[in-house]
């Protein structure tokens, strides 16, 4: 949700000389540090255009386009950020006049590049690898971590990885922490910067909705991360820098909550290659590109359904009536169980209910459909009544998903098709976005 795009510089053939290792490039290695040499250099001598002309008169026959195209999209990655996603037509507007390539090769490059996120990286949920963007749910973050109001084992958070820490939020104190990992950034981290921020649970929060919690040591936004040496916290710096594939955990935040209930968090950690500053965008385009399209940002909408009722907050972004469907996807619900969607508001304008519906399949899926005014905020009524006990089992889940029907008149339907491979809805022409989705789970933490 940032705007940190860099305007490309036109082309310049090798007249600024590295900081460092200006000889020939003969490994994918070597090809990385000498990246990073030309982007580190002050002040901006090395624009990214000129950056990619002198690496290839450098480079060995045997290194590919692709991978010049690959190394530069991680290493000048604030260079091709655009509002909400690193930016494929910007990087082969790049590549055509650094590299001397056509325009249909550039954009086959530079798509492929874009395809696979490259540098610090928090998952989306327990199977993301990275790819670009994300097609599974984006809101089940293992790597967001609450812990009430007791300080976790950070030591613990890196060593067993792929465990889930979550706990619901509680009224008062909750610490939480952010965990990420070096993907595929062949070069030193050493600069990361963590925020983490909360709000009331629901689907495609503006920017203005949520709110920033606190870095225990210092009082103030920004926070840093800590990996493991020798089995012992250290803070990752210019000394003890995150290479490839090194895990790290940040240091505590809190926030404090009003009141329980259920609460979405969102995390970013940025760093000198990739600056990541989430406060900006403000539209259902941007919310819905930026966590698709940003390997190093992290969603956690899911938590233990408490009682029958829940209420998540859910928007209209946009300045003009848009159209919306609801879904509620049963995960092994037991038959029997009783399930409707509702607009809390019983005075709003905006009214629908789905009226009660037994469950006859474990995997059911209930849908909704609703347009929704200029800049609307309601709020979701979900009663879920399972038979025999009111709140779901230890095995089962609810996930209910908003989806944005974008039309073919939409300003950015063409960039959502080529971009998001979004698939089409019932209609022959709307697409369906995912706004986010909330997972209530059965058993009591």
């Amino acid at each position: 949700m940032s705007n940190h795009s860099t305007t490309l510089a036109a082309p310049a053939i090798a007249t600024a000389a590295a900081s460092s290792n200006d000889g020939p490039i003969t490994k994918i290695s070597q090809l990385w540090q000498a990246a990073i040499a030309y982007q580190s250099a002050q002040p901006d001598q090395v624009p990214v255009v000129t950056a990619l002309s002198n690496l290839y008169q450098r480079i060995s026959p045997a290194i590919s386009y692709q991978s010049i195209i690959n190394v530069v999209s991680a290493v000048y990655a604030d260079s091709f950020w655009n509002t909400n996603l690193l930016d494929p037509a910007m990087l082969s507007k790049a590549a055509q006049q650094g590299l001397g390539l056509s325009a249909a090769l550039a954009d086959q490059y530079s798509a492929t590049a874009l395809s696979q996120w490259r540098g610090l990286f928090s998952r989306k949920n327990i199977n993301d690898n990275g790819a670009i963007p994300v097609t599974s749910s984006y809101t089940e973050s293992l790597d967001i971590v609450c812990n009430e109001d007791a300080a976790a084992s950070q030591t613990l958070l890196i060593t067993q990885w792929n465990n889930e820490f979550w706990k619901m939020p509680q009224a008062g104190k909750n610490y939480v922490y952010l965990r990420c990992q070096n993907l595929s950034f062949y070069g030193s981290i050493a600069a990361p910067v963590v925020r983490i921020f909360y709000t009331q649970g629901g689907f495609n929060q503006p920017v203005g909705s949520w709110l920033e919690c606190l870095a225990e040591s210092t009082g103030g936004t920004t926070g840093g991360l800590v990996s493991l040496v020798n089995g012992m916290t250290q803070p990752v710096s210019a000394t003890n820098p995150l290479n490839v594939g090194d895990r790290a955990v940040s240091e505590p935040f809190y926030f404090s909550a009003q009141a329980q209930g259920h609460y979405c968090l969102a995390a970013v950690v940025g760093d000198d290659f990739f600056a990541n500053n989430p406060l900006g965008g403000a539209s259902n385009w941007d919310t819905n590109q930026w966590i698709t399209h940003n390997g190093a940002a992290a969603w956690h909408n899911l938590d233990v359904q408490q009682k029958t009722k829940t209420f998540l907050a859910f928007y209209n972004q946009d300045d003009q009536k848009e159209e919306f469907y609801f879904s509620a996807l049963c995960r092994n619900v037991p038959k029997g169980t009783k399930l409707s969607l509702r607009n809390a508001d019983d005075h709003s304008e905006v009214s629908f209910d789905t009226g009660v519906i037994t469950i006859n399949d474990p995997s059911q899926e209930v849908r909704q459909p609703v347009t929704l005014p200029a800049n609307y905020k309601g709020r979701l009524e979900i009663h879920l009544e399972s038979p025999g006990y009111p709140i779901l089992a230890p095995s089962a889940a609810v996930e209910v998903t908003m989806h944005w029907l974008m039309s073919a008149e939409h300003p950015n339907y063409g960039e959502a098709q080529f971009l998001s491979r979004v698939r089409p809805s019932a209609s022959s022409e709307q697409l369906a976005l995912n706004m986010g989705s909330f997972t209530l789970t059965g058993g009591k933490q």
